[in-house]
């Protein structure tokens, strides 16, 4: 939600994400946003595109900021709220941030979903997981261990876009 690509509307990868959270909506009943370019601003002393987005089920304008380089959010304001990222700073991170922990593993989620099924073949779903027959080759893991990820972000980024549009 807070990263809208790069298509120039924000509202257009918007609208594909409540258009995914409510497949089962009839198509009149579907949330949409439309959003209308406010100019050039600064947000935390950052060049930011500011949009005026609004909502067929919410009354109202949101003003949203995109940070010109990252490419993200940097400012949310409505009627009520404000969200603002502050004191932004881009540079590269220390390898030790990316280290595991001691007392923790680093685990591979491929091997994981494999032994979790007894080591049989499965075949990754829209409703999750569903057992097959012989072994899983370490390819077919790699892309299992991908799908649930992605349907573990998918399903994480639709419960906050689920809050964020009011959708039931």
């Amino acid at each position: 939600m807070f990263h809208p690509g790069s298509s120039g509307n924000p509202c257009d990868y918007w609208n594909g994400v409540l258009q995914m959270l409510s497949a089962s909506v009839r198509p009149a009943e579907q949330p949409a946003v439309a959003c209308t370019s406010a100019g050039s601003d600064h947000v935390s002393g950052r060049a930011a595109q500011k949009w005026a987005v609004t909502s067929n089920r919410e009354p109202g304008t949101t003003s949203v900021w995109i940070d010109e380089r990252l490419g993200v959010v940097t400012r949310v304001q409505d009627s009520e709220q404000v969200l603002e990222f502050r004191n932004i700073s881009e540079g590269s991170q220390p390898d030790t941030r990316f280290e595991v922990p001691s007392g923790f593993a680093k685990a591979d989620p491929a091997a994981l979903m494999a032994t979790r099924n007894n080591g049989k073949a499965v075949t990754s779903t829209s409703n999750g997981v569903v057992e097959g027959s012989g072994k899983t080759s370490e390819k077919d893991a790699t892309k299992i261990a991908a799908e649930a990820a992605r349907q573990k972000a998918d399903s994480s980024m639709a419960k906050k876009a689920k809050h964020i549009f009011h959708i039931p």
